[in-house]
């Protein structure tokens, strides 16, 4: 099976465990796909949580424009 790469850019931010908890849940239902993970950076009223999106590995940062 072919390998994939996922960036997953995320308002949450590290050492809760919550992100490491589904890193590894879904890696060990597709072991195929590896993950890396990018906390973002944003003010207490997480306002970049609306802009969170999807785009294909390699294609670079997405805009977060409206």
């Amino acid at each position: 099976m072919e390998s994939i790469e996922l960036i997953w850019d995320t308002f949450r931010g590290t050492g809760t465990g919550w992100n490491e908890e589904r890193i590894d849940t879904f890696t060990e239902m597709h072991p195929n796909v590896s993950i890396e993970f990018r906390p973002l950076t944003a003010p207490a009223n997480r306002t970049t949580t609306a802009r969170c999106t999807a785009s294909p590995a390699g294609a670079g940062p997405v805009s977060t424009r409206w």
